[in-house]
């Protein structure tokens, strides 16, 4: 019993751990993560110069409150994902071992951050629709046509006219004016999207390889490395499934088809053709920059 007691406090433990770094890591990478969006979305002329620019514009032009635009459902989101994801997948690791002193093989470990990612994206993608469409407003009303109409550095196809009130009202007018299916818009390359299983093999591979420290402050600088690195590769693997789920899920999307997978192809086929490769990693550095300290702070926070 005592036995049983300690695996479900475990458990407990890796909820509440990923939960919480989680939403620390939003905090503190956030605006990065807005500038991502837009740049992602943005099919017409350079949106901005640089990160540094980009910042520095959206400071100026919508105010420090602008970078945080969409910063509620983003917290809520990294808040379940990243505990929901630990929770399911270390219960999943337990369902494929046979007995607690089992090797767990690398394809179980595929399996079980397959499945635990499948059902945070079906559990999520509502609260990651609300949070993109909130951060491709432009926050300050007054300038919004100004911004769109005149501006070279902001195009239209990076923004929309303040429409959300906030995170409820984003969506409660979806379903009004698009239906409640609109809420997963872009779920089918979220699932196509192996990010979790790369991510998290990439890591449980790294830790294998590489002798455990003895040290508490190297073992923590270490699982820092390691989970920066396996979230890296992650993200730049996968990164143009993420440039087609942003640009599907922004309000007035011009791909046509009346199925997402129909949408998810012609966004495919409009990209290539306008972009060429270039398009499916735009906010590629961006994303790089945001998600190595992100990660490498929820891993360690997971870890200790």
């Amino acid at each position: 019993k005592k036995k049983k007691m300690s695996k479900n406090n475990n458990t407990s433990h890796h909820l509440v751990a990923g939960t919480a770094a989680g939403m620390i890591t939003t905090i503190i990478l956030y605006p990065l993560d807005l500038l991502k969006v837009r740049f992602q979305v943005n099919t017409a002329n350079k949106l901005y110069p640089s990160i540094f620019a980009g910042l520095k514009s959206i400071t100026k032009t919508e105010g420090i409150l602008g970078l945080y635009q969409g910063m509620w459902p983003g917290l809520l989101g990294a808040g379940v994902s990243w505990g929901g994801y630990f929770y399911l997948y270390e219960n999943a690791k337990k369902r494929w071992m046979d007995s607690p002193d089992k090797v767990l093989h690398p394809g179980h470990q595929i399996l079980a951050s397959f499945e635990a990612g499948c059902a945070l994206v079906l559990l999520t993608n509502p609260i990651w629709l609300i949070k993109t469409r909130l951060q491709l407003q432009i926050r300050n009303q007054n300038l919004t046509s100004q911004l769109v109409t005149n501006s070279s550095n902001i195009p239209s196809t990076a923004v929309t006219t303040r429409v959300y009130k906030g995170m409820v009202d984003c969506g409660i007018t979806i379903v009004r004016e698009e239906g409640i299916l609109a809420l997963y818009k872009g779920v089918v390359p979220a699932l196509l999207t192996p990010h979790g299983v790369v991510q998290i093999v990439v890591y449980e591979y790294l830790k294998k390889i590489i002798p455990s420290r003895e040290n508490a402050p190297e073992r923590a600088l270490q699982t820092l490395t390691i989970g920066a690195i396996a979230k890296v590769i992650a993200g730049t693997a996968t990164f143009p499934f993420q440039v087609i789920k942003s640009r599907i899920q922004k309000r007035n999307s011009e791909y046509k088809g009346n199925t997402e997978f129909k949408r998810c192809i012609d966004c495919i086929r409009q990209t290539w053709k306008n972009e060429r490769i270039y398009g499916f990693f735009k906010g590629g550095w961006t994303n790089a920059i945001r998600v190595a300290p992100g990660a490498a702070i929820t891993f360690a926070c997971y870890e200790e």
